[in-house]
């Protein structure tokens, strides 16, 4: 085996004289900063001997490589990349200090890597580490997406869709309860759309017979328009839906549905605050086509992270409407519009509390500006 150490100003001169050197085989053993740059310790397996032996031989029939080998090959090739990325991570917070700091705080919000580097890139320079802070939540705020109206307090149809599961019959009581105490019992009525699961029905009855707002039963498309028809001179209605998943069939159908009903319903998605932003983002295409008026953002208590969420609603565009962040009815609901700096407080207090935090192998992987392939 040769070894070899090298020294140059950055440590992308120094991974260049490797692989001019050593070659692209070189493996990378060690690295630190030194006083004028780093100083990287390289070997590459290297035999030679004195004297050459030629033997005659038919050449070999070329033999792909097996299996194992292929897979031990990706493995030293991921082990080199992961290093080399690890050293340019490094490299970049040595260089910038209080930029990688803002970069680790958006990032432990759990927004999505490329949102991260978008939020920074329209900030003005970071001259102290609490910039690193206030600046990038400040322009993080300003790109979420709300609903400026209360659309309960505007009245009409509210027909909240979304999964099962995710909280849509609880933030209807919420609702409706709220609805109640500020403008008095019969200005609003609740109706179970929810053919499927009874359990949802009796939830939303229970709570109806609580606030003193009658609930209406609609198994069908049919049977939902009689329904909707029957309530014209109620301020407020709001429909429970079937839960269905995000990859359900049934979504389409449940669109047919509700866009032949010939009434002004305005759709707002349920979606929950702890799912991952991958979940999210697929439920949010697939309820898209209703034409969603906005979401409600659900079981935010139970979050770990607020990133995927925020993440989904910035890159969709769909605003926030409402925020649902315990299960008290009606105080756990919220009008988001008014209340995107406590969602910011709230996301970045679980980061002060320990709950969540990414290691610098995350922030390698994600963020460093030169990797494996740039050296090939």
């Amino acid at each position: 085996m040769k070894i070899r150490r090298f020294s140059a100003a950055d440590m992308r001169q120094a991974i260049r004289r490797v692989r001019d050197e050593l070659g692209p085989d070189a493996v990378i053993l060690s690295s630190h900063n030194v006083d004028d740059g780093v100083e990287i310790v390289a070997a590459i397996d290297y035999q030679e001997t004195d004297t050459p032996v030629q033997i005659p031989a038919a050449p070999p029939a070329p033999v792909a490589p097996s299996g194992e080998i292929r897979r031990e090959m990706q493995a030293m090739r991921h082990l080199l990349e992961s290093h080399l990325s690890r050293l340019s991570w490094n490299e970049q917070a040595r260089r910038t200090p209080i930029q990688a700091q803002a970069m680790r705080n958006l990032s432990s919000l759990g927004l999505s890597s490329d949102l991260v580097e978008e939020i920074l890139g329209d900030c003005a320079a970071l001259e102290s580490y609490d910039d690193a802070w206030r600046v990038p939540l400040a322009a993080l705020v300003e790109r979420i997406p709300v609903c400026d109206a209360d659309l309960a307090e505007e009245g009409g149809i509210l027909a909240v869709v979304g999964p099962t599961g995710v909280g849509k019959t609880t933030a209807i009581a919420k609702l409706a309860a709220r609805h109640t105490l500020r403008h008095g019992a019969g200005q609003v009525a609740l109706v179970a759309a929810d053919d499927y699961r009874v359990g949802a029905r009796a939830q939303l009855t229970a709570f109806g017979e609580i606030i003193g707002a009658p609930v209406y039963v609609a198994a069908d498309g049919a049977e939902l328009k009689g329904v909707l028809d029957s309530l014209r001179g109620v301020p407020l209605v709001l429909v429970d839906t079937t839960g269905l998943g995000h990859r359900d069939v049934r979504i389409s159908a449940q669109l047919g549905a509700l866009a032949g009903l010939d009434f002004p319903i305005q759709h707002l998605l349920a979606l929950p605050a702890n799912a991952q932003l991958e979940t999210i983002q697929e439920t949010v295409e697939a309820f898209a086509p209703m034409g969603l008026a906005g979401c409600v953002l659900t079981k935010i208590d139970d979050a770990v992270v607020l990133g995927g969420a925020l993440t989904a609603v910035i890159r969709s565009g769909l605003p926030l409407a409402y925020l649902c962040n315990g299960q008290r009815v009606p105080e756990d609901i919220a009008h988001a519009a008014p209340r995107r700096e406590w969602l910011l407080k709230a996301a970045a207090e679980r980061i002060q509390s320990g709950r969540y935090n990414v290691g610098e192998d995350y922030m390698a992987r994600h963020f460093a500006k030169e990797s494996l392939h740039e050296f090939a």
